[in-house]
């Protein structure tokens, strides 16, 4: 799956990321109206999804907001540590554009970044001539942010609570029972193992792996074609009721480091990988565990 690889366990991706109607059912009904024209898009926006991030030129600690032609699961959403780094590589495809606007601690507007595709996006824009009529009040932000000139048209008023800073409670230096599930299930990759990735599948990707083996297919070395973290090590987790993340380091089949996560869910009391996704490298500096 390329450098980052975003491994969808079951059909559970699409729900996490994207907002759908039962999904969304006890939702706010809207989070994001208004439209935007430029950089070779042009689309509604529906979606927005604010959680803590560097923002601006300097990297300043404050909140960017996610806007987007559809809408985002929250719950889900919030249950992540890479947010952005889900988005990107679960949320935005083809079909999906996604808008970053930056605001500092007090709920200022900063700038906004995008990336559409080659030649196509901005690292950080600012322009005199934007509005905002954003405000934070407690851990939501609400209001309004306009621009328009000859290359970009939007208009997008949104109403969103902050995702937290920290979800769960923390799991313990050895992992507990969810970090020392997904060490077995990545194990189980490293040995290419399906009877020892079992117990840890949902039972819907049991039954996957039971149709791959009638046709003579190993569902853990198929999973294992994935880029995933080799000699996984735990680095840090939390778990809240029947949901877990887990995040590690180990080693990139091309040399050096590599680093993931995952998010577990106990099902008839075992710890189950819902999904998963990992990349080359250390964790980036905002987001070391």
């Amino acid at each position: 799956m390329g450098r980052s690889a975003a491994r969808a366990v079951g059909v559970v991706l699409v729900a996490l990321v994207v907002g759908v109607a039962i999904a969304l059912a006890d939702e706010d009904p809207v989070q994001a109206t208004g439209h935007w024209a430029g950089s070779g898009l042009e689309f509604d926006i529906a979606g927005a999804y604010a959680y803590p991030s560097p923002v601006g030129i300097d990297d300043e600690p404050g909140v960017r907001v996610a806007i987007s032609n559809y809408e985002f699961f929250t719950e889900g959403m919030d249950r992540l540590w890479d947010r952005e780094g889900w988005i990107s590589s679960s949320f935005v495809d083809e079909n999906t554009a996604v808008v970053y606007l930056h605001f500092d601690g007090a709920g200022s507007y900063v700038g906004m970044s995008w990336y559409f595709g080659s030649g196509s996006g901005c690292g950080l824009c600012f322009s005199s001539s934007t509005t905002s009529t954003v405000k934070r009040t407690g851990e939501r932000l609400a209001g309004s942010v306009r621009h328009s000139d000859e290359e970009l048209t939007f208009d997008v008023s949104f109403d969103v609570p902050i995702a937290p800073t920290a979800w769960g409670d923390r799991l313990p230096a050895d992992g507990g029972a969810p970090g020392k599930a997904y060490l077995a299930y990545l194990h189980a990759l490293d040995e290419a193992d399906a009877a020892a990735l079992r117990p840890y599948q949902l039972p819907e990707d049991q039954e996957r792996a039971d149709q791959a083996a009638a046709e003579g297919l190993n569902i853990a070395a198929i999973y294992a074609e994935s880029f995933y973290p080799q000699k996984a090590r735990f680095v840090r987790g939390a778990v809240d009721g029947e949901w877990a993340q887990v995040l590690v380091t180990g080693e990139s089949s091309w040399g050096g480091e590599a680093h993931g996560e995952a998010i577990l869910q106990l099902v008839d009391g075992t710890w189950r990988v819902w999904l998963d996704r990992a990349d080359v490298g250390d964790w980036p500096d905002h987001l070391t565990p």
